[in-house]
């Protein structure tokens, strides 16, 4: 892949005497990269690895060509990672408002509260509200938006549609993929196949801490067997719209 966003190689990390990650290897270009895998397999892990929330015992994490394993995450945030965490993880104190400008630029170029606001309409109506007077899918645009205004290079997504309605997800969707039109690079950790499957068509399957298999969309969805064995889900694959079953 040409001039990769992302680059990890021989990642391992250790939880005292666990070796939770082992050799992962990971590479995210332009195009959107979902990875998918049980419960338990390590892809929080990986996500907390690159943001730097923990340390790894090795390997290396590259961002558009620069090493920046080991870094503070302020410093990963920084130099172009953008991270929503499993939870969504708004501040209670704060409103949607204040929750923008604490992270907007002063430029006033590339991603900016208005531009957020025109993405996610709910939000300029909300302004005012505290983040707990928001529903589930109103804090995952939030999340996303506090994201996008640090003007990342990429976009790492933990789980996003986790506990939301149907409908929300589908517009998430919709969210999802025009953002990337916007040059933002997009790493998808998904709990519904379905979610990622409509969003990437790169998909890389972890098992036990490492990358078992790297496909496609379509040749997964078509491949009931692989689905089986590295997902644990059933062959019948539904849409966001009729509630697609959790896979991870």
């Amino acid at each position: 892949m040409a001039d990769p966003i992302l680059e990890i190689h021989a990642l391992d990390v250790r939880y005292g005497q666990s070796h939770i990650l082992q050799g992962v290897d990971l590479v995210v270009g332009a195009e959107p990269l979902a990875l998918i895998g049980r419960n338990g397999m390590g892809k929080t892990t990986l996500c907390n690895a690159i943001t730097g929330l923990v340390p790894s015992f090795g390997g290396t994490i590259n961002l558009a060509g620069s090493d920046i394993n080991g870094h503070r995450p302020y410093e990963i945030a920084r130099a172009g990672i953008g991270y929503v965490p499993q939870g969504r993880r708004v501040f209670p104190s704060l409103s949607v408002d204040e929750h923008l400008r604490m992270v907007a630029g002063k430029n006033g170029s590339g991603w900016t509260i208005k531009k957020v606001y025109e993405l996610f309409p709910p939000l300029a109506a909300r302004r005012k509200n505290g983040a707990t007077q928001l529903s589930g899918g109103e804090q995952q645009m939030l999340a996303i938006a506090r994201a996008l205004l640090l003007n990342p290079r990429l976009l790492i997504m933990d789980e996003p549609s986790e506990g939301l309605a149907p409908i929300v997800v589908e517009h998430l969707i919709e969210v999802l993929r025009n953002v990337t039109t916007e040059g933002v690079g997009l790493l998808l950790v998904e709990q519904n196949l379905g979610v990622a499957t409509s969003v990437a068509d790169r998909i890389a399957i972890m098992v036990t801490g490492r990358i078992a298999l790297e496909t496609t969309a379509e040749a997964l969805l078509a491949d009931e067997a692989s689905q089986r064995r590295y997902l644990g889900v059933s062959a019948q694959i539904e849409s966001p719209r009729d509630n697609a079953p959790a896979v991870s």
